[in-house]
């Protein structure tokens, strides 16, 4: 894909206190990739499932900024990842297991404040009840390592351990 006049930050200023950065028209990106995804059943009630995104995607011409040619686009890994296993038990619980992954990206059209890879593990469940109900819990991050997801102008962490419960009703009859 290319994509003409993209609107992007465009960093106009760096200083130890400051960063001024303004919305522009980016010249030309050009974003080329593949996803892929895998669903595998080794039994009638089990499923893993895995899935890849590869993104090259860079700034391809900026006449205003000559600079940034070449540079990786803001906040876009080059690698995402994830792999889910799952197991459905009618009149059970229907517990998953998820492992997302995420490669180094930058934060910055300059590509000076680098962003760490990482990789959480996320735990959910659900269970089905009478008249379309279902009740399900889902804990995110459950080892709660810490990432940034954003470095300038001030550092920002990744969602830390995250629990969630709730109760969930469909009108559309199973």
């Amino acid at each position: 894909n290319w994509l003409k006049d993209p609107i992007s930050n465009v960093t106009q200023s760096v200083s130890p206190e400051l960063i001024i950065r303004q919305r522009q028209n980016l010249g030309r990106l050009r974003v080329w990739g593949v996803q892929s995804e895998l669903e595998l059943h080794p039994g009638p009630q089990w499923s893993l499932a895995g899935a890849y995104v590869f993104d090259d995607a860079v700034v391809e011409e900026f006449p205003a900024q000559p600079e940034i040619v070449g540079n990786f686009i803001p906040q876009v890994p080059r690698h995402r990842a994830s792999l889910t296993f799952q197991h459905d038990s009618p009149g059970l619980l229907n517990p998953s297991v998820q492992v997302r992954y995420e490669s180094l990206r930058f934060d910055d059209d300059l590509n000076q404040l680098r962003l760490g890879g990482f990789w959480v593990l996320d735990v959910f469940g659900l269970r089905r009840l009478p008249k379309s109900w279902e009740v399900y819990f889902g804990f995110q991050n459950i080892l709660n390592r810490d990432y940034e997801i954003q470095a300038s102008p001030v550092p920002l962490r990744g969602l830390p351990f995250m629990a969630t419960v709730g109760l969930r009703f469909s009108f559309v009859r199973r």
